[in-house]
């Protein structure tokens, strides 16, 4: 499988997007990190993040879009500047997966 994944932690340092493959042989599962990085948020990022918590459920529905609109275009950005990712076509051994912040743990 040939694997994007992201995350963001409670920390709003910012995202870190990794590149992988992972394999699985005789029920044991191994991986190989193929290219990564970490954007740090700027303060306006970090800001409505953290403050997440406090915005009405319209608010947050609206974060939540740009948001999301966000992190497509930085992963848009880091397939398009990485030497590792191979366009493809869409197929079953391809993942995408995000771990996302969880606004009540942010403090």
């Amino acid at each position: 499988y040939n694997v994007i994944g992201l995350m963001s932690g409670t920390s709003l340092d910012g995202l870190d997007i990794v590149y992988c493959e992972l394999t699985l042989s005789d029920g044991k599962w191994t991986y190989v990190i193929l290219d990564s990085l970490v954007i740090d948020y700027d303060e306006a990022w970090r800001y409505s993040l953290k403050n997440a918590i406090n915005i009405s459920a319209k608010e947050l529905q609206k974060l939540n879009l740009d948001y999301g609109f966000w992190l497509g275009t930085q992963v848009k950005q880091f397939i398009a500047g990485s030497r590792a990712v191979r366009p493809m076509p869409p197929s079953n051994d391809e993942l995408f997966r995000s771990y996302g912040t969880e606004i009540n743990k942010i403090k």
